[in-house]
Parts: C-alpha cells; sequence; structure tokens
C-alpha cells in the first residue's frame, strides 16, 4: 500500500465529493474561485494507492490566527492513524490560534478533534453550519 500525504490541488476535493457513498453529502460545493483559493493555504491530501482520501488544511484569518477544516472520505477509517499523524505535525508547525468547528451530533469529528489537541471553547454555535446544523466550536494554542 502506496501513503503519501501531497499539496492539495483543486481535483483531489472534486475526486473525493464523485466518489461519497455515504447518504450524507457536504453541503457545500466549493467553486473553482474557492479551491484555487484553498489550494494557495495551508492545505494537504492524504492519498492511498494513487487516490485521495482525505483533504485538510487550514486558511490563516491574520497572524496567528487560523481555521481548520477537513473534508475525510468514506474510505478512510483504516488510514486515520497515519492521517491523524500528519495532521497533528501540520498543526504543529503553526503558531497561534488554531480554531475548528464540528456539527454538534457528529461524534467521530468530536473524537478527532480531541486526538489533534484542540479543546472545547464554545459548546454551542446555534444554527452554524451551512445548512443550520448546530456546531461545537474547538481552539487549539500553539
Amino acid at each position: 500500500m502506496d501513503r503519501l500525504v501531497t499539496p492539495f490541488m483543486p481535483w483531489h476535493y472534486e475526486w473525493l465529493i464523485a466518489a461519497r457513498k455515504s447518504a450524507e453529502a457536504w453541503p457545500v460545493r466549493l467553486n473553482s474561485s474557492m479551491l484555487e483559493g484553498i489550494a494557495a493555504s495551508n492545505t494537504w491530501t492524504a492519498v492511498v494507492d494513487g487516490q485521495p482520501v482525505a483533504v485538510a488544511g487550514t486558511v490563516k484569518k491574520w497572524e496567528g490566527r487560523h481555521l481548520a477544516w477537513a473534508y475525510i472520505g468514506d474510505d478512510c477509517g483504516p488510514h486515520m492513524a497515519w492521517i491523524t499523524r500528519a495532521t497533528r505535525r501540520n498543526l504543529a508547525s503553526i503558531g497561534g490560534r488554531v480554531e475548528l468547528t464540528v456539527r454538534s451530533d457528529f461524534e467521530q469529528g468530536h473524537r478527532w478533534a480531541r486526538l489533534l489537541g484542540f479543546r472545547v471553547e464554545t459548546p454551542r454555535l446555534e444554527k452554524f453550519g451551512p445548512d443550520g446544523s448546530d456546531h461545537t466550536g474547538y481552539v487549539r494554542i500553539n
């Protein structure tokens, strides 16, 4: 099995969206200009046997403040240990405050946020998600 972390390219996201098997769809579709902007930021792709399985990164809001995000593919389960290690290394290289939110009812997301070294800062962000879902706000201070 060939695994690597590579810089993000817009087609990685499109590949993951197209390959999605679960009934729950990502509520936000990113357009090409958004994907180009993300590609220019601190963003990477986990690739297994030549296929993207996850994309993640941070967006710098200003010096010392970053927003983290991830899109994990359906077949990521067997690869989460090394993806978590790679993500921790990436996050450790960022100075200051890193924020993320997790949909309140998404237990795997909460578990992963804690594994990545985030702590709950805001227990409930009402109607925060693009689909109107409640979220929990997390922070990691480096």
